[in-house]
């Protein structure tokens, strides 16, 4: 849901599936590393929660590591919250099948 941070600066989501109420932020070290920054993550996740919203929240790893994986899960999150379709797989072996 767009709209400002509480100080008035934008408020971005890396990707929200906004009719399913799910948000999945991206969290690397550039802009994730301070307590700080992370205290604000935490805080924007609260205040989503508040209007039923979930939060994921994805590392390095999930995404370049284990993406097929990560995108079967996220398929299932969302297939929990009334999605109607489905994560194809990338090939024979995609890991998408093993989470389905």
């Amino acid at each position: 849901m767009p709209g400002t941070d509480g100080g008035g600066r934008p408020l971005l989501r890396d990707v929200e599936h906004a009719p399913y109420g799910l948000v999945v932020e991206l969290d690397g070290r550039m802009f994730h590393d301070s307590a700080r920054q992370r205290a604000r993550d935490l805080e924007r996740d609260l205040d989503a929660a508040l209007t039923g919203r979930q939060t994921v929240r994805l590392g390095w790893s999930q995404v370049f590591d284990t993406a097929c994986r990560t995108a079967g899960t996220i398929g299932r999150l969302l297939v929990l919250r009334g999605w109607r379709d489905e994560v194809r797989p990338c090939g024979p072996g995609c890991a998408v099948r093993r989470t389905a």
